[in-house]
């Protein structure tokens, strides 16, 4: 009898295994709808509420690329990706069973290097309006043609992470937890951060490049006798002034949050 029923004691073990492997999916937004959204062109968007409502009644296929590159197709709505609408913007949401991508996404969600996400779109309707002095282009319909995992995109919400879908509510239910609020309102903190980061470079290399312009003037005119010399931030000052702000929109995050 023990031989009989042995070969059901050796699979109990793997079976069990099966059921604790952890289901990686891939969440985050994908869209932000009716906020502002500056694209590489210099032009302003306002994607609506419901731009993408005919696109997908008519089930249309919409892919996830990297870097909207069309050779490197991860997946498709018709192999997995799945989207919800919300009042804020567009959710995604697709399982890491690619074996040629699944390792690579990851690595690159996980630490944060391709963490934003960027859509491609064909727009069909749209108008243009003058807010003050800039022409913003408001589009009312359109179709998603892709969505795609990117070092940085036009819209600072839209944005990337790993799940346990063994350990997860759907996503419909997963993007009202506070835990995606979080971590979409950390993103926003850190995307803004970069941007600071960036701008502080960008601005002492000016400083460095006018500084070198006024001691080429004070060579050749002589010393400048009585003007007091001009301070510069030092690194370690801009580095705290970075530092401040990055927490400080951390708490405006957190506070959005827990409202």
């Amino acid at each position: 009898m023990v031989r009989k029923y042995a070969r059901y004691f050796r699979e109990a073990p793997s079976s069990a295994c099966d059921v604790d492997e952890p289901r990686l999916c891939v969440e985050g937004l994908a869209v932000v709808f009716d906020e502002p959204i500056g694209t590489k062109t210099g032009d302003i968007l306002v994607i609506e509420s419901g731009a993408f409502d005919a696109h997908f009644a008519s089930g249309a296929r919409t892919e996830m690329w990297l870097a909207h590159d069309a050779k490197e197709v991860v997946c498709s709505t018709v192999s997995g990706l799945e989207f919800v609408k919300t009042e804020d913007g567009l959710a995604f949401r697709f399982p890491l069973d690619n074996r040629r991508y699944a390792d690579t996404i990851r690595r690159m969600v996980e630490s944060g290097r391709q963490a934003c996400v960027s859509v491609g779109i064909t727009r069909t309707k749209e108008r243009t309006e003058t807010i003050g002095r800039h022409k913003v282009t408001f589009v009312e319909t359109a179709e998603l043609r892709e969505s795609s995992l990117v070092a940085a995109g036009a819209c600072d919400q839209a944005f990337a992470r790993l799940i346990d879908a063994n350990h997860s509510p759907s996503l419909r239910e997963s993007i009202e937890s506070t835990p995606f609020k979080i971590e979409s309102g950390l993103h926003n903190a850190k995307t803004q951060r970069d941007k600071i980061t960036a701008r502080i470079e960008r601005l002492s290399e000016r400083l460095a490049a006018l500084d070198g312009r006024t001691e080429t003037f004070s060579a050749s005119t002589g010393p400048d006798i009585g003007r007091p010399a001009t301070k510069w931030p030092t690194l370690e000052e801009s580095n705290r002034a970075q530092t401040e702000e990055t927490e400080r929109l951390q708490r405006q995050a957190r506070a959005s949050v827990l409202k």
